[in-house]
């Protein structure tokens, strides 16, 4: 079986991120939440995909973090896209408010080195089914930190997404930027077709 995860489920990732964007132009809010446990990557996606910078040092979230970002798609579409980093340690507080306010879509975050993250996935998924509110797309990212040894290999959480009828990217937060983007695409694309 192949195992090469060369983001076969990104296929769309081109398009320009609007700063000092002119009101009334956005065709489109997109809310995805950030979801799993501490130290998987959240908040370090959402600089990233904002601010395009990777933090120095693990500051543990500790209240809802929200950012957003207004981006135009080749096809001339303005979306605006809100990401919500969830602290890991009040996801259970935090995630009924965002999907009683139609969060639609989530990226659950493991580590690849903290095995713990990954084996609680299956609550994460039970706990945020109970809770959203019409269609709600996911993608399971398994975040590769460099100088630590993986605990979980890719193949088993790409057997577990599959498992669950989902899909699964590994990235690497430090050494691959574009990652971000196309899975922001990733939902982009989603909700296009919902919405079409």
């Amino acid at each position: 079986m192949d195992y090469s995860f060369d983001n076969q489920v990104l296929e769309l990732s081109d398009f320009t991120k609007l700063f000092g964007h002119t009101p009334g132009a956005v065709s489109l809010s997109l809310k995805i939440a950030l979801v799993g446990y501490p130290a998987t990557g959240k908040t370090t996606f959402l600089r990233k995909f904002t601010d395009q910078v990777t933090p120095p040092t693990h500051i543990p979230s500790s209240t809802l973090d929200l950012a957003s970002e207004v981006i135009r798609m080749p096809n001339g579409l303005v979306v605006e896209v809100f990401l919500y980093d969830v602290p890991g340690q009040t996801q259970y507080i935090e995630l009924p408010k965002l999907f009683a306010n139609r969060c639609h879509g989530v990226i659950y975050f493991f580590a690849h080195h903290y095995a713990y993250s990954f084996n609680r996935l299956e609550y994460l998924l039970k706990f945020t089914e109970k809770y959203f509110l019409g269609n709600c797309y996911k993608l399971i990212v398994g975040n590769q930190f460099s100088n630590r040894e993986n605990e979980i290999q890719p193949y088993e959480a790409y057997e577990f997404a599959g498992q669950k009828g989902l899909d699964y990217i590994k990235i690497d937060l430090v050494n691959d930027s574009k990652v971000v983007d196309q899975c922001i695409a990733y939902f982009i694309s989603k909700f296009i077709k919902e919405e079409s």
